[in-house]
């Protein structure tokens, strides 16, 4: 939607063409997958946040350099456990480089179908691993 001088959110809300869609029920459920992804993304940046750029969250008075530490990851560009510090765009890239083949050998009637997964690398075990900790121990079903 275009931005025009004098209208804010609010009034372009009750514009027609927007009045149209909130009533056919399309703005609603559009609002709601755009903060669920959002949600999500904000739960897997603090799973990932001791591999990512991003600051991680320290009690200070536990952690008397918690600044310090953060600051040596960023100038370091390595995390504590030695894996390449990312952005949160740049590790799911490299989580999208997984993928899972299905090969079929020999003619349809008597073919082999098997699939094969690549090994991950150890950056994404230790992502998985991290999101898998966070849902434990944040998450509940």
């Amino acid at each position: 939607m275009r931005k025009r001088p004098g209208l804010d959110w609010l009034s372009c809300l009750r514009s027609e063409a927007i009045r149209k869609l909130i009533d056919d029920g399309r703005v609603e459920s559009h609002i709601f997958i755009c903060l669920l992804a959002y949600y999500v993304a904000w739960h897997l940046k603090q799973a990932w946040a001791p591999l990512l750029f991003a600051d991680e969250h320290f009690d200070e008075h536990t952690e008397p350099n918690a600044a310090a530490k953060v600051s040596q990851k960023k100038a370091a560009r390595q995390t504590e456990s030695g894996h390449p510090v990312q952005s949160f765009h740049t590790l799911l890239a490299h989580l999208g480089t997984l993928c899972r083949t299905t090969f079929e050998l020999g003619e349809s009637a008597s073919a082999i179908e098997y699939t094969r997964l690549t090994e991950p690398t150890p950056l994404q075990s230790e992502a998985f691993r991290l999101a898998q900790q966070y849902c434990s121990q944040h998450v509940q079903f």
